[in-house]
């Protein structure tokens, strides 16, 4: 887990400013991964993290950023073939969502977004997201829709070892920072991975108080 902070904290290295001010260039581009081909987004407001996206919920329905307006994000990403960091990730979102009260859990949607398009289908999303918090919407997308989002949100993303994510294979290394972003659609703070369930919904309570 260290490895993967600290790989987190090389690709972003700016990113931790912003939880203290919001003056500063922007945090430096993200490697590809996935593929060369994609740029990151921009988004007005705070510099560096989110941006548009079009995906695939575990229902198959096409979703994009703009319907959650009015809403605060908590953006997790991942895959569900991973065997620590993402079931532990949920588990804490889960639970920091039935901590908090009603009216600030109806202003909150969670999302879990793949880093593997090619394991992670709607169905093998909707098998993983079975076992946490109902409202946790699980996306995913094609290589391309993919790299267009970890860019945009400056995730570290190692080489896939396999070509599939299924229970058998390996896992894909990648940061464990989570993302709240703003009923506008842009970025208030990072969840380190060591927050608990209290701490996440503390963090919950304390934005949509300000929203």
């Amino acid at each position: 887990m260290w490895r993967r902070w600290a790989a987190a904290l090389l690709v972003l290295p700016a990113t931790a400013l912003l939880l203290y001010s919001v003056g500063g260039a922007p945090p430096p581009k993200t490697p590809a991964v996935i593929s060369t081909q994609a740029k990151p987004a921009p988004i007005p407001g705070l510099p560096g993290l989110g941006g548009p996206f079009t995906l695939i919920d575990q229902d198959g329905k096409t979703r994009t950023d703009q319907e959650f307006r009015g809403k605060l994000l908590l953006v997790t990403f991942g895959f569900t073939g991973c065997s620590s960091i993402c079931p532990l990730q949920m588990k804490k979102v889960s639970e920091a969502l039935a901590e908090i009260p009603p009216e600030v859990a109806n202003r909150v949607v969670p999302l879990f977004i793949s880093i593997d398009p090619v394991g992670d289908s709607p169905n093998e999303l909707r098998r993983f997201l079975a076992a946490y918090h109902p409202s946790i919407i699980g996306l995913t997308g094609n290589a391309a829709q993919i790299e267009n989002v970890v860019r945009a949100y400056h995730v570290h993303v190692g080489a896939q070892p396999n070509a599939s994510s299924g229970p058998n294979a390996g896992d894909i290394d990648h940061s464990d920072l989570q993302y709240l972003m703003g009923p506008d659609g842009l970025f208030l703070t990072l969840i380190l991975p060591n927050a608990s369930a209290s701490d996440i919904a503390a963090r919950l309570s304390k934005y949509a108080a300000r929203t």
